[in-house]
């Protein structure tokens, strides 16, 4: 008896094997099923990510929450949405395949590589947000820096490294981004084109994260080393390191009706006066600019504007000679400070 017993359960065996198999492999709602409704938009601010979302049906803001998410598309309006019985009629499917009606229009094709994963999930039960799912750690793009000619093309690749010491190629799922797209384009599959010289950032966005990837296009004329030469502080060498990459001749100084102009709204925010303007075209000493420089940032103005226009730190600590101290205050933003209504 025992031993027909047995039997059975050796019959059941491939088919519970099979099951935990199954699941096993079922995609992930966060690290795979997310990542695809924000490659076709569907979480974005103008679609289902709104407030009210679209349509009846509302998706979290790029997938801030899964948790939300998982219950709009699996429960609401009696589970409308997902099909059991018959996945491939899921309306999640129909819809961004063009196979029922749909105010977004065409977003995937059948079959692709999009579908197969929204389809996976839904065959292995739709599971929501496991406890076990592997958090992300850093996103990366590849090459970081290129330098390229006006007309040539570089294709991206976007890497993610898990909690789970998985390395994950994401770029088919990433988001890509020209920060100027006069410069160079990029299609959604991380392709970028170079339109004209010049330098820009792409950008891989990939579940809340942001790797950048930068693009140089050079002019095509050389120019002289020696008009790198001249500098005047540390912020010319990084300058004229970047205009020798490009290829791009530095300007001549301005004249001193110029500067005078340009210090004065640039540090207090207000021009000159007529006699200020006179005083400084009848300075004649050699170190002229600098000491004109120096007296306007320290100015108690100079800190009322810094404090106004959001300056960053490191050009608030130009403020050594402010009597009020808040060269000092401009050191601790974003630990809280608390500003005076002096300063």
């Amino acid at each position: 008896m025992p031993r027909l017993a047995f039997i059975p359960a050796m019959l059941l065996w491939p088919l519970l094997h099979a099951t935990c198999v199954a699941q096993t492999a079922a995609p992930s709602f966060v690290n795979d099923v997310e990542p695809v409704l924000t490659r076709l938009g569907c979480n974005q601010g103008s679609c289902h990510g709104k407030g009210a979302g679209q349509n009846g049906f509302r998706l979290s803001l790029r997938g801030y929450a899964p948790e939300w998410d998982h219950a709009w598309i699996t429960h609401e309006f009696k589970s409308r949405r997902i099909n059991p019985t018959a996945p491939e009629q899921s309306l999640l499917l129909a819809k961004p395949t063009g196979r029922a009606p749909h105010e977004g229009g065409v977003l995937m094709k059948q079959g692709g590589r999009a579908y197969q994963v929204l389809l996976s999930w839904i065959q292995a039960g739709a599971p929501g947000v496991r406890k076990d799912d592997s958090a992300l750690r850093r996103v990366e793009i590849l090459p970081i820096g290129r330098v390229l000619r006006v007309g040539e093309t570089q294709q991206l690749v976007a890497k993610a490294e898990f909690s789970d010491g998985q390395v994950k190629d994401v770029t088919w799922v990433t988001q890509f981004y020209a920060n100027d797209a006069s410069v160079a384009e990029v299609s959604a599959d991380g392709v970028v084109k170079v339109l004209r010289p010049g330098e820009t950032a792409v950008r891989a966005h990939f579940m809340g994260q942001v790797a950048v990837a930068l693009v140089t296009a050079p002019h095509e004329t050389p120019v002289h080393a020696a008009l790198f030469t001249a500098k005047n502080n540390f912020i010319d060498a990084h300058v004229f390191r970047k205009l020798g990459d490009l290829r791009i001749e530095p300007s001549e100084p301005c004249a001193d009706e110029h500067f005078i102009r340009r210090i004065y709204l640039d540090t207090i925010g207000v021009l000159p006066t007529p006699a200020e303007v006179r005083a400084f075209l009848a300075d004649k000493a050699a170190d002229r600019r600098s000491s004109w420089t120096s007296g306007r940032c320290s100015s108690p103005t100079w800190c009322r504007t810094a404090r106004s226009v959001t300056m960053t730190c490191a050009a608030a600590r130009a403020c050594v000679g402010c009597t009020s101290g808040c060269a000092s205050k401009w050191r601790g933003i974003g630990r809280g400070t608390k500003w005076s209504a002096t300063c």
